[in-house]
This record gives structure tokens, sequence and C-alpha cells, in this order.
């Protein structure tokens, strides 16, 4: 049996005045404009927040000297409706290669 706690499922509304399609573009392709740059996990500043656009693509940070820190990996792609993420990131802000360890996070636009 595992010590660790399991966590009730959460979940939230956003609505945003634009069509679906851009709603998720700009979600997926600009994480830059609304990601807090404080929130890394590289040693270095973080330059920008890549979300590799397809099935098995990589979700990181690519810090300003150019290193580079998984989140985790894009379990569904599914342009402009759903989009289905690994956050592989535990309670010590450190990488968990282990995706059985893994959250996932769904994003639904309607």
């Amino acid at each position: 049996m595992s010590n660790e706690a399991m966590v009730a499922p959460l979940s939230g509304t956003i609505t945003v005045g634009v069509p679906v399609e851009r709603a998720f573009s700009v979600f997926t392709e600009s994480f830059n404009t609304w990601w807090p740059a404080e929130y890394h996990i590289g040693e270095a500043d973080v330059a920008e927040a890549v979300l590799e656009p397809k099935e098995g693509g990589r979700w990181y940070e690519r810090g300003v000297d150019g290193s580079e820190c998984d989140w985790g990996r894009v379990l569904a792609w599914e342009p402009p409706h759903r989009l289905v993420v690994t956050w592989q990131i535990n309670g010590r802000w450190e990488f968990d290669p282990d995706p059985a360890h893994a959250s996932e996070i769904e994003v639904r636009f309607s």
C-alpha cells in the first residue's frame, strides 16, 4: 500500500470570447503569453515553454541558456477540441520520468 494520498480530480471552466480554434491555438502555441515564468524547474530562467503538437510529443521548458527540462508528454492531440498531457513534476518541483507517477491534465475547448 502506498503512503501517497490520492487527490480527487480537479475541474474548472473558463469562458473566453474567441472561436474555439483561436482558444486552442493560443493555449497550445503561445504558452509564453500566459504561463507564469517563475514556475519552472530548470536552474536557468525559462526562455520558453514548449508543447510539441502531436500525440507522443514532449511538454517542456527551455532555459535562457538553452537547457531543456521535461514537464511531461502529450497523450492526446485533437485540435481544436481536446488536449491531454501528463504532468510529471513531483512535489519537490523535479521531473519524475516514471509515467506511473504522472498526473493527467485534460483540457477541452467547446
